[in-house]
């Protein structure tokens, strides 16, 4: 989860101031049972200092009495942190105290104390200097920024200039660096924009100049083009008037078929049929290669977009065909190259009105049906195979897919935790240490340290005598929530969990004892260790070596550090610090790897650690994945570490990449689970934005008839409101979901201003496009989640359900479920909410609704729903998996703490024996059309998900993307569908009309 309004508050003071490769391993690790030595160190970063500190050297620049020194400053730095106030977050450094001892050499030779007022965001401090020397008080003020990104001259060095007014004026100007801070300077790439490559040269001779003029029919044809060209490309996104004006111009079939035949009859001039429907083909690809694909494929990433630079590769790509490939004989040559400049003359001018409207040039985004035609998108092989070319890597078979209700994820963690014997990654933006507003303990984060990590260690080392190995068991901690939560509770004990006080402020005494069972537990059990007891000696220094084995390595990434500002986070403010953007992944992986993809698993999902998100009211979802899907999480936490300031050396030995990834994928797909999947990532800050490209190829590739339900949290970017309004008025049946306010898990008044001008403009734009979304056979529907019953009330749920079908009908026609579907559907309800799950042990702060957090999506032919649920036995396979789920997360919360019960894969057994038969059953051509996406993760639909944070994404591909269909249908129930203005008001009222101003101005950050 993310605190909208933690930027807002950052930013509005920064308006009002600025109007190696890795080797393979030849052998899979986990073979290694012995080894010769002790196992070696693992590097990892820590937590962020409480206390900076930093030196600073300057000479005197100005004074009126003319004496001049070099000034030698000594300082430390501690910011004001009143949680859960965003404003007051270390990370964004908006106000804190600076304690300096300084001296002067020559000149005024002073020496003496500092105290000010500091605001790092401003990179301004305001206090009293202390003369002690000459016995004087005097105001200071200092002004320090590192101009270059990652410091003047690296590791985060700044310029420093302090001014005095009452000593004569005087002025230093100097450098400061930070002492005892080794990653700064380095966790921020320096550029940040990116370049798109340049297109390939002709290297050969050009041929004699192509004619000129061209007649009326060619004229006409290149008209009929761009005309259907610019119509497409509105329909790609309408949220503004003038693409709504653009798409009245055609509809947006009658606008691909124009945009077909005129292609067709460019090239029909002077060529025989066979020539020119390959030549017309071609055109289409090398338009979709050089230019739409180099420019998608860095969507969300600022940079340069020269269309007519990218045609030119365009260019030399046909002509280089023409020459060696087409078959064309000479003579006719010319003529088709004069076709291929028509065409680029008729495409390429929507696409530079795109450039030319967008001011972002990380929104810019090239509509790919603009070079395709319908049959080139319109099976899902096809989508999958152009998704996995722009993203860089492509779907995997032979995945074991769960899918897991929020309740079960907590506990579900806990048991991989226990299950890893090679290693643990928690990747998480928050694992709570206190609750936000009362500041109470956390259970879910006590239950988590104590019941999981503390024993798990434990029985590690009880096996080391045995097996040679202890777990690497890793947290990678994004900073913000670290700090709003108090991570440093349990991430202290866990970093050192042999000699840690377990001692915690508030506690009754019961925690504390329990914590102090778990911890004399391990160090009994280390004692005991014959081999470890050894192997610490071996090391030399035996207790250095015992700390930094017997642990958790905990990593707190994503550090402040005001050496990075760009003018490319917020446009116009070109003194936005990186640190507003924040990696927002939250998954779990363990013993996976590139020669065993089926060994371990991970978790993908939108939970953080804590009572906040384990509670009845807190509505989640996450899967579990097995198979060569996973392999994707590795290569991004090895990036992320990366980022942080690993060095290829430092990356721990059991990430690292083992033996062929492409072989072992091969190999899995062989396998027993038939789960289709791609794991997609987008990188904090700068980096690609590979999770936002997979989204916007969906809905742009979403063809008429496709369903689309999207629910979310942060219902607050134009672009994706935008694609997905044009979504419907192409023929899709489109469903957003928002919450209302009081189910809001982010009740942030900009965060609900500004949704609620995304979601007013959406019911502006379903009147806008009432004609083109009729005509098409679309829907635009608009809803507000506002019920009232928790998990834990099947019987309100239910009531809920009924009430809701009841008042929308259409429902039903969007998911086809029969009244014996849902009979079976509501009866596992009933009984799987009388199973223990996380819910025992979280309790929220507040009183409140159930607040919706999940980010899943569907986007899938209606047909292929159809035919899915007129499967024999489907529902009650899907009963099947949700009972064994809950069984199981029932049982280890029977055992937390104790041993590891096995995951059941039955029910995924089951599940994927049917969707075999499905598919079978399904004809040949009919089944290559069947298309079904599902979409979990990280990944809100705000523009700092879009650009700026660290996202994550799972998308599962053909049947098995059904597993939430059911999740989606109950959901779609108990919302409030709105039609009108003052609908939205009752339930999402408007704010004041500063903040939506405000909310506006920083949606990029929001």
């Amino acid at each position: 989860m993310i605190h909208p309004f933690s930027a807002g508050a950052a930013v509005l003071a920064l308006i009002l101031l600025d109007g190696s490769p890795l080797r393979g391993q030849s052998a899979d690790p986990a073979a290694v049972t012995s080894r010769p030595g002790p196992p070696p160190a693992v590097f990892s970063i820590g937590q962020p200092p409480i206390w900076r500190q930093q030196l600073s050297a300057q000479l005197t620049a100005f004074t009126q009495d003319s004496r001049s020194g070099a000034t030698f400053t000594y300082g430390v730095f501690h910011s004001f942190n009143k949680p859960p106030i965003a404003a007051f977050n270390p990370l964004l450094g908006v106000i804190g105290g600076t304690a300096e001892a300084y001296g002067t050499l020559g000149g005024v030779a002073d020496a003496g104390l500092r105290a000010m007022a500091t605001s790092r965001l401003l990179a301004t401090s305001v206090g009293a200097d202390w003369d002690i020397q000459h016995g004087r008080i005097n105001t200071i003020i200092s002004w320090q920024s590192a101009i270059r990104r990652g410091g003047i001259f690296g590791h985060g060095s700044m310029l420093r200039v302090d001014w005095v007014p009452a000593r004569a004026q005087t002025v230093r100007v100097g450098f400061t660096a930070p002492l005892f801070q080794p990653f700064a300077g380095r966790t921020r790439p320096r550029a940040t924009t990116v370049t798109i490559p340049d297109p390939p040269l002709e290297r050969t001779p050009p041929r004699a100049s192509r004619p000129a003029a061209r007649d009326a029919a060619t004229r006409q044809l290149v008209h009929d083009i761009e005309s259907a060209s610019t119509a497409i490309a509105a329909y790609s996104d309408l949220y503004t008037d003038d693409a709504i004006r653009a798409s009245r111009a055609s509809g947006y079939r009658a606008a691909m078929d124009r945009s077909h035949t005129a292609l067709e009859a460019l090239f029909a001039a002077g060529l025989d049929p066979t020539s020119c429907t390959r030549a017309a083909q071609r055109a289409r690809i090398a338009v979709l290669d050089r230019i739409i694909i180099p420019v998608d494929s860095v969507f969300g990433r600022a940079k340069h977009v020269d269309v007519m630079r990218l045609a030119g590769g365009a260019t030399t790509d046909f002509d280089r065909w023409l020459r060696d490939s087409s078959g064309i004989v000479p003579a006719q040559q010319p003529i088709a190259a004069s076709a291929f400049a028509a065409w680029l003359d008729a495409v390429t001018p929507p696409m530079r009105a795109i450039v030319e409207r967008q001011p972002d040039s990380r929104r810019i985004w090239l509509p790919m049906d603009l070079a395709l035609t319908f049959d080139q998108f319109d099976e899902q092989i096809e989508v999958d195979s152009l998704v996995g070319r722009v993203v860089g890597h492509p779907f995997t078979d032979g995945n074991a897919l769960t899918y897991m209700r929020g309740t079960d994820l907590p506990l579900e963690v806990a048991r991989s935790i226990l299950a890893a014997r090679q290693y643990h990654v928690m990747w998480t933006h928050e694992f709570m240490g206190r609750q936000w507003y009362s500041r109470a303990i956390d259970n879910i984060g006590y239950t988590v340290t104590a019941d999981a990590y503390l024993p798990a260690l434990t029985e590690a080392v009880r096996r080391y005598d045995t097996t040679g190995v202890i777990p690497m068991y890793m947290i990678l901690h994004d900073q913000f929530f670290y700090e709003t939560s108090d991570g440093r509770l349990w991430l202290t004990i866990l970093q050192d969990p042999l000699n840690a006080s377990m001692h915690i402020q508030g506690d009754d005494g019961t925690r504390e004892a329990h914590l102090r069972a778990r911890q004399n537990e391990l160090r009994a059990a280390v004692a005991g260790s014959r081999r470890l007891q050894q192997d610490a000696h071996a090391a030399g220094n035996a207790d250095a070596w015992l700390r930094g084995t017997i642990k958790v390595h905990v990593n707190v990434g994503n550090r402040s550090d005001f050496s990075f500002r760009s003018s490319h986070i917020i446009p116009g403010i070109t003194f936005t610090p990186d640190n507003v953007m924040r990696d927002h992944r939250k998954l779990v992986i363990y013993d996976v790897n590139e020669a065993a993809p089926n060994r371990g698993a991970m978790f993908v999902m939108g939970i953080g650690i804590g009572e906040l998100y384990s509670s009845a009211t807190w509505e989640d979802r996450g899967f579990r994945l097995r198979g060569p899907a996973a392999l994707d999480a590795r290569e991004g936490l090895r990036q992320a570490l990366r980022t942080n300031g690993f060095s290829e050396s430092d990356i721990p030995a059991p990430l690292r990449a083992v033996a062929s990834k492409r072989a072992q994928e091969e190999k899995a797909n062989l396998g027993e689970f038939v789960g289709r999947a791609l794991q997609v990532h987008n990188e904090v800050g700068f980096g690609d934005k590979k999770s936002s490209i997979a989204r916007a190829m969906l809905y742009n590739l979403a063809q008429p008839g496709a369903v689309i339900i999207v629910p979310d949290q942060l219902w607050m970017s134009e672009t994706w409101a935008g694609m997905l309004a044009g979504a419907a008025a192409r023929g899709a049946l489109v469903q957003i979901i928002a919450p209302a306010l009081p189910n809001a898990p982010i009740p942030d008044a900009p965060a609900m201003a500004r949704a609620h001008d995304v979601l007013t403009r959406l019911l502006a734009l379903r009147d806008s496009l009432s004609s083109s979304i009729r005509a098409s056979g679309g829907a635009l529907h608009i809803g507000l989640f506002a019920a009232q019953a928790t998990a834990d009330d099947a019987a309100g749920r239910l009531r809920e359900v009924r009430a809701g079908l009841a008042r929308y009908p259409w429902i039903r026609q969007v998911i086809p479920f029969d009244d014996k579907t849902l009979a079976v559907l509501d009866r596992v309800e009933r009984e799987i909410a009388n199973k223990r799950d996380a819910t025992d042990m979280a309790k929220d702060e507040k009183q409140h609704p159930p607040q919706p957090h999940r980010k899943t999506q569907v986007i899938a032919r209606g047909e292929a729903i159809a035919a899915l649920l007129r499967q024999p036995g489907w529902d009650q396979i899907l009963a099947d998996a949700m009972r064994v789920q809950s069984q199981q997360t029932a049982n280890f919360a029977d055992q937390l703490g104790g041993s590891q019960p096995a995951i059941d894969s039955a029910a995924t057994r089951q599940a994927d024996d049917m969707m075999k038969r499905y598919e079978a059953s399904i004809p040949e051509a009919e089944r290559k059309r069947v298309s079904f996406y599902f979409a979990e993760g990280s990944h809100n639909m705000d523009d700092r998900g879009l650009m700026s944070d660290g996202e994550a994404t799972l998308i599962v591909s053909g049947p098995q993307a059904s597993a939430g269909l059911a999740d989606l249908f109950y959901m779609m129930a108990r919302t409030t569908w709105i039609d009108r203005p003052s609908e939205l008001e009752q339930l999402l009222p408007r704010r004041p009309s500063i903040i939506h101003r405000f909310a506006y101005w920083i949606r990029a950050v929001l």
